[in-house]
C-alpha cells in the first residue's frame, strides 16, 4: 500500500505529548505514531459499523451506563437513565 504526505493541524500539547512518546521510543516518528492512530480509530469504525449493523445503535439507557462504568462525563438526561438502571438493579435484588 502506498502512502501520501499530508499536512494536518494538531493542537500543541497533544503533539508535544507524541514527541515525547517518540522520544522515549514508543513510535519511530510522528508520522508513524500518527498512521498507527488513524488505522486504530478507522479499525473502531468499522468495528461499531459492523455492531450497529448485526444489533442497532445502543439505547441511550446503555449509553448512559456505558459512560458511568467508564467513569466518562455525563451526558444531559444520564441522571435519570442511571436511576432507573439503578431502581431496576433494586428490583432484582443485584
Amino acid at each position: 500500500m502506498g502512502a501520501t504526505k499530508v499536512t494536518v493541524t494538531i493542537d500543541d500539547g497533544d503533539l508535544a505529548r507524541v514527541r515525547a512518546r517518540v522520544a522515549h521510543g514508543e513510535a519511530a516518528s510522528v508520522s508513524a505514531y500518527v498512521t498507527t492512530a488513524v488505522a486504530q480509530r478507522l479499525a473502531r469504525d468499522d468495528d461499531i459499523a459492523l455492531i450497529q449493523q448485526r444489533y442497532g445503535s445502543p439505547s441511550d439507557k446503555a449509553l448512559a451506563w456505558a459512560r458511568r462504568a467508564a467513569h466518562k462525563p455525563a451526558a444531559p438526561g444520564d441522571a435519570e437513565l442511571l436511576s432507573a438502571i439503578d431502581t431496576e438493579r433494586r428490583v432484582r435484588g443485584e
